[in-house]
Parts: structure tokens; sequence; C-alpha cells
């Protein structure tokens, strides 16, 4: 298992290492609802941990934090890989961030 920022890994792990096998994750998902095809089930971090783990052991500067444009890739052998481009955060048409609560009053 690996998961990739922009083509660098970041995270590697092997299956034995896992707390619970992909098999019993899918039992127990599967307890309360359907599991279809193309559904994702996270199991946790791989190898060194999440982004925030290794700033706390390698800084900011070794794996810095997600941006617009980075892509992340996530691969398990035997499964496949996803990947996932980061978007810049989507505002709501129905909110005006620079409204002063005066402006939001109904008139």
């Amino acid at each position: 298992m690996t998961a990739e920022v922009n083509g660098t890994v970041v995270g590697e792990d092997t299956w034995s290492t896992m707390a619970f096998s992909y098999a019993r994750m899918i039992a127990y998902a599967s307890r309360g609802t359907e599991v279809r095809t193309g559904d994702i089930l996270g199991s946790g971090t791989c190898g060194g941990g999440c982004l925030a783990e290794l700033w706390g052991r390698q800084g900011f500067d070794n794996h810095p934090p997600l941006s617009p444009g980075d892509t992340v890739t996530l691969s398990v052998e035997h499964l496949g890989s996803q990947t996932s481009r980061i978007l810049p955060a989507a505002s709501s048409p129905h909110e005006d961030v620079s409204a002063t609560a005066a402006d939001r009053r109904d008139p």
C-alpha cells in the first residue's frame, strides 16, 4: 500500500501489518448497509502515518500541507489506485463572507 502526494511517496506499508484485513472491514461495513462496487472504505494511515504525524516528526518543509492543484494517489496491491486532485474551497453562493452582521439582517 502506498500514499503519494504529487508523485512523492509519503506512506508505505504491507498487508501483513494491517490491524484488520479488508475482508473484515467489508464484513463490518456491510452489517447495516450494502457495500457496492466503487464504495470507499477508509482503513486509516499506512506506513509513517498521516501528514500531521509526519509534520510532528519532520516539519512542514518535508511534507507541506495539501494545496489546490495537488494530487493524492492511494494504491493497494491487487485492488488498484485512486487519484484525487485537491480543489480550492467552494464558497456558498448564499454566503457573503464580507457582509457584516447588520448587512445580513432581514429588512
